[in-house]
């Protein structure tokens, strides 16, 4: 703010018609009412403050678009901003809201939603009021479920339920056929949503840390997923159906408990960058030397005393980024070309933990 007293700044803002207005991290705790002169403001940035309340003149701001009240102090949201009804990204991280904001409802062109880090225990209907959504995040919060209805949500791409308290997921979240981006990392889910799989659009799926045991056999229905995060789970095995997500490049299996990996994988050609770091492997099938565009490969933390001759193609190819750490290889059973390239990673006694 260049050193410009709040009230100083929203009235040069005010002589030069600016556009764009940013009072983030100035420790204000409140606006002061010239703020409603700005009638054709239409971004404003207030992150950062200690903000509680607005003034009514906040509801003048009606050609606003884009509006950020992220990390203040609300427990609830002023009246004011009903009347913005030209916003289409809202911004609210980082306060104490505990029910979702009524005053959102009539807000019908927003369409970026950021909740995050509050203290919501559901999602009512009244989401179904904002039908321009396309991205919605709700992470960090205290929910247990999720209901909606997707009639409502047609356009929604991405949604965002991380560091919650999900246990299961509604079979309604399968109508949502617009969505490309589902993230469920750190929740409470102990089996696979079997709605997830009626998503045929969806490019990247985050279930990274939960209870997972199993995966079902109708994962191959998502087949335009390109990135599948499952680290931190307790998966024992991959079901051969996996082989049919000929789109996937990038595979995230570390810290499950693994006891092999199938000799299917050969089949998942398209793969870019595999981790099963942190399992319980005892060897690796040959058919890994098949997956031609691998550049990252992460076997670390395993039980594996050899390793397939068939890495040494990958290795003299794409494969630029090998860890085969913290294992028990016996280099009497590993081709010298692994051992050549890899250097001490082999020797279990280096091993770093990583």
């Amino acid at each position: 703010m260049d050193e410009l007293s709040p009230s100083e700044a929203i009235s040069d803002a005010y002589s030069s018609a600016s556009k764009t207005l940013d009072l983030s991290f100035e420790e204000l705790t409140e606006l002061p009412p010239n703020i409603g002169d700005l009638t054709g403001l239409s971004r404003l940035d207030l992150r950062g403050n200690d903000l509680s309340s607005l003034p009514d003149e906040f509801g003048n701001l009606t050609a606003l678009s884009e509006l950020n009240l992220g990390g203040n102090k609300f427990t609830e949201l002023p009246s004011a901003i009903g009347n913005l009804t030209g916003l289409t990204r809202l911004f609210l991280g980082g306060n104490q809201i505990t029910e979702f904001p009524s005053e959102l409802s009539g807000l019908t062109r927003i369409d970026w939603l950021d909740i995050r880090s509050n203290q919501l225990t559901d999602c009512p209907a009244e989401i179904g009021y904002l039908t321009n959504l396309t991205r919605l995040i709700l992470d960090d919060n205290d929910l247990t479920e999720l209901v909606i209805d997707p009639s409502d949500l047609g356009r929604l791409e991405f949604l965002s339920l991380a560091e919650n308290r999900i246990e299961s997921l509604s079979p309604s979240i399968a109508e949502l056929s617009g969505l490309v981006a589902l993230n469920l990392r750190d929740n409470e889910l102990t089996e696979f949503p079997l709605a997830i799989t009626n998503l045929k659009a969806l490019r990247h799926l985050n279930l990274e840390d939960n209870q997972l045991t199993t995966l079902p056999g109708s994962i191959e229905d998502l087949e335009y997923l390109n990135r599948l995060e499952l680290e931190d789970n307790k998966l024992e095995r991959l079901p051969p159906e996996l082989k049919f997500l000929g789109r996937l490049t990038d595979l995230q299996l570390q810290d499950n408990e693994l006891q092999a990996l199938p000799e299917m994988i050969g089949l998942m050609t398209n793969l870019e960058e595999l981790n099963v770091r942190g399992n319980n492997l005892t060897e690796l099938p040959a058919s890994i030397g098949n997956l031609n565009n691998l550049t990252r490969l992460n076997i670390g933390n395993n039980q594996l005393t050899t390793l397939p001759d068939t890495l040494c193609g990958l290795i003299s190819s794409e494969l630029s980024n090998i860890n085969i750490e913290c294992n028990q290889l016996d280099s009497s059973k590993v081709s010298s070309c692994l051992f050549n390239e890899l250097g001490d990673q082999g020797d279990h006694d280096n091993c770093s933990g990583g």
